[in-house]
């Protein structure tokens, strides 16, 4: 009788050591899965922020030196009108392949969106739209103690109802906000006016 429970004590303890073992394995493996192939929730081009998974990263995302913050606040070029909630920059042009930088003035801590538009006056046929024209708008942002601007997303003008004119809505994600116009097109834009609204509650 000892014997016997001798036995089936051995049996289940090489049974659990077994299914332990498995139960490691599974682990590992999912845990390995799981870190060769992040998932980032992204959506579509010109629609809004993120990496989608199915398209790696193949360029920069503008020149190094827009990363970093002013050393000390200057009027932006081109900015014409400040406001409690609204800034107006006007005659902007961004070269072929290249990128152009705005800085707000406004103090964004209590916002929650940021509403960017703009006008383009020789935007006059499908041909000649912002849309066309390879312009993709990124919102950078940054905090009182940090050096450094991060791009929190990014939206091209493929997404603008018209030729002349669009609109996109960012997320507010820090207490300073540069907007940087990157031009992926082969010819030079520009834009009559680019206008900041940002949205308290």
């Amino acid at each position: 009788m000892v014997g016997d429970v001798a036995a089936s004590r051995l049996v289940l303890d090489s049974a659990a050591s077994t299914i332990m073992n498995i139960a490691t394995i599974v682990t590992a493996a999912v845990l390995a899965a799981s870190s060769a192939s992040p998932s980032f929730a992204g959506d579509g081009p010109g629609a809004g922020a993120g990496i989608q998974p199915e398209k790696a990263a193949t360029e920069k995302s503008g020149d190094a030196s827009l990363a970093k913050k002013a050393t000390s606040k200057s009027v932006p070029t081109g900015l014409v009108a400040v406001n409690s909630n609204s800034e107006v920059f006007e005659n902007i042009t961004i070269a072929a392949g290249q990128t152009y930088s705005m800085d707000s003035t406004l103090d964004y801590t209590s916002a929650i969106t940021v509403a960017v538009t703009m006008e383009c006056v020789a935007c006059t046929t499908a041909a000649t739209s912002l849309g066309e024209s390879g312009l993709v708008l990124q919102a950078r942002w940054a905090v009182p103690s940090a050096e450094l601007f991060v791009t929190a997303e990014s939206k091209a003008a493929t997404a603008f109802s018209y030729w002349d004119a669009g609109s996109v809505l960012f997320n507010v994600y820090g207490s300073e906000f540069r907007l940087i116009l990157q031009n992926k097109g082969s010819a030079s834009i520009t834009l009559d006016q680019v206008t900041l609204f940002q949205h308290s509650q």
